[in-house]
């Protein structure tokens, strides 16, 4: 039987309803609603979400409801309005993926809030890679032996310091599928979550989350994370060229404005998962995460197109704007064109923007358990982006994405490759 739009719309809006997530901060909700009343679909201060669509014509605003013919039943996705007083004018408010409740939460540009959280909010958690209890870490405070005594922080061994996002927290998405990852290593690694959440997750009066406070702030936690190393390195617990910098998102620039701010040299080697694009899209480099901020310096692309939520555009809101499309590393790597990512879908228990955004580092955990060689993922280069848009590379060069990516590749190159949609991800035969 064939499918129309309002069905397949109805299909969708149900599915959402019975996912196993939340819209948090602020919550959305399904509403089903008789199409024998005059009830409102949505309640007070609240709107369909998204409004506007770009499918045809009879789903512009003001358009058919989603409707089921066996019950007399409409459908809809309703989420708080903004309160006007609480946004100037100019402010642009957008949803983007929260990690830490697995969903999406509002964001504000631009917002000036009363207070702001100080430096003392920036805190560095340190692991050892032979345990992965999120809760058992030693704090190391910057200039404090005593900490640095206490942790049994292991001499000389590679030491990577994980970074998290907007919406993000040491304590779920990357620094937990990493540590979870490097444990499975048979050799000792000195592993620091930064936890930023504090100016990574501030949220105003109206229950929004300011993103650009969060942007700025990068630069904050760049600053005081090279601090942290350069404490290490004169205690002679670490050498600069073995110290690696992974982030993710906006902890991408985070871990480029690490590079920027040292001053005994240069970082070993940097890892962007997926560099957050708002603010930091044609800026100068400087201004964000760049190749010269280490001697080597990786990205993995996953969600570098404008995300049109379930094929829709949202009531005046950007559109989910996530990674950053622009090559900015040593080696550039764009999984599956760099665009949605394969098993990210509206049947999975979590939205495709979050998917796609965190198979970033996810593929890039699943990289470092292929010590022994015998899996990896293949990435051929391409000359140009428009190569990397149509999967169709005319490049000479094959190289591996992940933990072991070559360091000596540093002549700026992108690459290509495909993956499965499920774990294992990565695929044998780079033409399969």
């Amino acid at each position: 039987m064939k499918l129309t739009k309002t069905t397949l719309l109805i299909q969708i809006i149900v599915t959402i309803s019975n996912f196993p997530f939340s819209f948090q901060t602020p919550h959305c909700y399904v509403s089903k609603v008789s199409t024998r009343s005059n009830e409102t679909l949505c309640g007070s201060n609240y709107f369909i979400f998204p409004e506007n669509w770009d499918e045809s014509e009879d789903t512009r605003v003001g358009g058919s409801r989603g409707h089921s013919e066996t019950n007399d039943v409409d459908f809809t996705l309703c989420c708080p309005v903004m309160p006007p007083a609480k946004i100037k004018d100019g402010d642009q408010n957008f949803w983007w993926p929260n990690e830490i409740h697995r969903g999406i939460s509002r964001a504000i540009l631009n917002c000036n809030p009363a207070s702001i959280p100080g430096i003392e909010t920036i805190r560095f958690l340190y692991y050892t890679n032979n345990n992965d209890d999120p809760d058992d870490f030693t704090e190391l405070i910057t200039g404090s032996r005593k900490t640095l005594r206490v942790s049994r922080f292991v001499k000389d061994a590679p030491l990577k310091i994980i970074i998290h996002g907007f919406m993000s927290s040491p304590f779920v998405g990357p620094a937990r599928a990493l540590r979870n990852a490097y444990s499975q290593l048979p050799y000792a690694i000195n592993i620091i979550a930064v936890q930023w959440e504090a100016l990574a997750n501030l949220v105003t009066a109206s229950d929004s989350i300011c993103y650009n406070i969060a942007a700025q702030s990068t630069k904050l936690v760049g600053k005081r994370t090279a601090e942290l190393i350069e404490f290490l390195v004169s205690e002679k617990m670490a050498t600069i060229s073995n110290v690696h910098v992974l982030g993710h998102s906006l902890g991408a620039h985070c871990a480029g404005f690490t590079g920027k701010h040292l001053t005994i040299g240069k970082l070993g080697r940097i890892t962007g998962f997926d560099p957050a694009r708002p603010n930091f899209d044609k800026v100068p480099d400087s201004e964000r995460i760049h190749h010269t901020d280490a001697q080597f310096v990786d990205i993995i692309h996953t969600a570098t197109k404008d995300w049109r939520l379930l094929g829709m555009v949202t009531l005046g809101f950007i559109p989910f704007p996530v990674g950053l499309r622009e090559p900015v590393g040593h080696a550039d790597f764009y999984p599956n064109y760099g665009s949605h990512q394969p098993g990210c879908s509206v049947a999975k228990p979590t939205i495709p923007v979050l998917c796609s955004h965190a198979r970033s580092y996810i593929y890039y955990a699943e990289s470092i358990t292929y010590f022994d060689g015998f899996n990896e993922f293949i990435g051929r280069e391409c000359l140009t982006h428009t190569e990397v848009e149509a999967g169709s590379c005319s490049g000479n060069f094959s190289v591996a994405m992940g933990e072991y990516t070559p360091r000596n590749n540093q002549t700026r190159r992108m690459y290509f490759l495909l993956t499965n949609k499920n774990s294992p991800y990565a695929i044998l035969d780079l033409n399969s």
